[in-house]
């Protein structure tokens, strides 16, 4: 499984608390995903977009409005706490865990019935090549999609 953000920022490690971490720009986004005992990472830097693919080319690419929603968190867990995978992408208002952390950064959006907050997410499975067989498709039903490969 590869991961595309689609470009370079700084990640932090929120989650599990006694393993905060910081990583810098040059960080291959992809080795997030070696993260072996399960972690929370926020991005930085502004990201509207993530693409996770297989070796076999198919993926999952998901969009959303990068102004109304700059930052993204990743959850992810080969196992540690989950009984398969998991690999959750979390786009968000601010890249913080707690609204009083947002709030103190003065990151968190005012929201009342004449400033409301509009967003879209999209997401879109990219095939496999043409020589792949159907085996080789993501599994799950129009809410799920696990990463078997």
């Amino acid at each position: 499984m590869t991961l595309d953000v689609g470009r370079a920022g700084t990640w932090r490690r929120t989650h599990p608390a006694e393993k905060v971490q910081k990583f810098g720009a040059n960080l291959d986004p992809g080795s997030l995903l070696e993260s072996a005992d399960g972690a929370k990472w926020w991005s930085t830097a502004p990201i509207d977009r993530v693409v996770l693919r297989r070796s076999d080319g198919s993926g999952l690419e998901v969009r959303w409005d990068g102004i109304a929603l700059p930052c993204v968190a990743l959850w992810l867990d080969p196992g540690a706490y989950a009984s398969s995978p998991v690999i959750a992408i979390e786009p968000a208002l601010a890249p913080f865990d707690s609204l009083a952390d947002a709030a103190s950064a003065a990151a968190a959006p005012t929201v009342s019935r004449s400033h409301p907050l509009r967003w879209w997410i999209r997401l879109r499975e990219i095939g496999a090549p043409a020589s792949s067989s159907d085996s080789a498709r993501p599994t799950g039903d129009a809410n799920h999609w696990r990463a078997t490969g």
